[in-house]
């Protein structure tokens, strides 16, 4: 009778756990069937309004809310709207589509700054099921500063700065001016902790030993403290900025902390042009937003501002050619703030939108 007894609490165990997996599974087909619905719909409208596909990034955008987890994310599709129709056209055709399928069509709480882009979500009854970014013009770029002190100590300086070019700040700026991050907040502009190499291997040494720690763990736990101090110094910076040396100096326990981390306070991931793709690889898989620049320039040691005339140069011929670029600067000297000041200026007059670099990750 007691073996009877034990079989049967074991049978109906089987059977309760197997229909809540069946039933999870039915959930998270159901879910995938219409994100694949949702995105084939949005696809073959853009598509007929003569949109070239290859401006259409995937990626996700992040939940936050107590009812959310730290992982939870909607998957993301960011696109200019197309020239034939326009963003409020796009809009309403898409929106009636949507209705009649059994969708519903979400607009944004917040009006979008003038020239930002529009933000929209997608869901099925209460259920979110995609996020939609649209550019109003083809013509993007973003500029992105990394702030030396010895270059750039003036806040009269970055006062004049238009407020939509994104900053990087490093472990140098913040010990040194630690006065910095605060005026930053105050004026709501975006900056980004600058991640390089030397942090990196400082991070990794023991200050009793003086050898390399080697332990996969005791690695990450480093490095998170190190990561940990950075934002305690600077709480409204929005992620990383790790430089081409840093890239090639973080292995891949190095890399499972910084996109742990980062997904665990929703920051964004910014890396240069000519990272491993293993790191961009990873913040996809892990719901990680991030954006890759297309150029980077460093100025540190050129005290005129023939290369970096030249250098916007190609950059404005990419805009016309790609509709879409970014450049990471290195700057020696306030003059290089006039130039670019003047750069952007004349690009803003041929329709060119700068947008900060979270406006654009994905």
């Amino acid at each position: 009778m007691y073996i009877f007894i034990r079989l049967f609490k074991a049978f109906t165990f089987l059977l309760v756990t197997c229909h809540c997996a069946l039933h999870a599974y039915a959930e998270r087909w159901e879910v995938h069937a219409s994100e694949a619905e949702v995105q084939s719909l949005i696809y073959q409208l853009l598509e007929d309004a003569e949109l070239d596909l290859d401006a259409v990034d995937q990626g996700s955008y992040p939940l936050i809310g107590p009812q959310y987890s730290s992982r939870a994310v909607l998957p993301l599709l960011s696109s200019p709207c197309p020239l034939l129709l326009g963003c409020d056209a796009l809009i309403q055709r898409l929106r009636n589509e949507l209705l009649n399928r059994g969708y519903r069509f979400v607009y944004s709480a917040s009006s979008p700054r003038v020239g930002g882009p529009r933000h929209y979500a997608i869901a099925r009854g209460k259920k979110p099921v995609m996020a939609l970014r649209l550019f109003e013009t083809s013509s993007i770029v973003s500029l992105v500063l990394h702030l030396d002190p010895g270059a750039i100590n003036r806040e009269s300086d970055l006062e004049a700065l238009p407020a939509h070019v994104t900053l990087t700040l490093g472990e140098e700026e913040l010990s040194q001016l630690p006065q910095l991050a605060t005026w930053l907040d105050h004026r709501e502009r975006e900056y980004f902790i600058r991640i390089d190499d030397l942090l990196i291997k400082r991070a990794l040494i023991d200050p009793e030993t003086g050898e390399r720690v080697m332990h996969a763990h005791e690695r990450r736990s480093r490095l998170r403290d190190r990561l940990n101090k950075l934002y305690d110094r600077a709480p409204a910076a929005l992620g990383l900025y790790l430089d081409l040396n840093a890239t090639q100096a973080v292995d891949r326990a190095l890399i499972d902390e910084i996109i742990q981390h980062s997904q665990h306070e929703h920051r964004v991931l910014i890396l240069p042009d000519q990272a491993s793709p293993l790191l961009s690889a990873a913040a996809l898989t892990n719901g990680v937003r991030q954006f890759t620049l297309s150029q980077e320039l460093d100025l540190r040691s050129d005290r005129g501002t023939q290369l970096l005339s030249r250098t916007l140069s190609s950059l404005e011929a990419t805009l016309v050619l790609d509709g879409g670029a970014s450049l990471g600067l290195r700057l020696a000297s306030a003059e290089h703030l006039t130039v670019i000041k003047k750069w952007l200026s004349r690009v803003a007059q041929r329709k060119v939108s700068l947008l900060r670099l979270s406006e654009r990750a994905y």
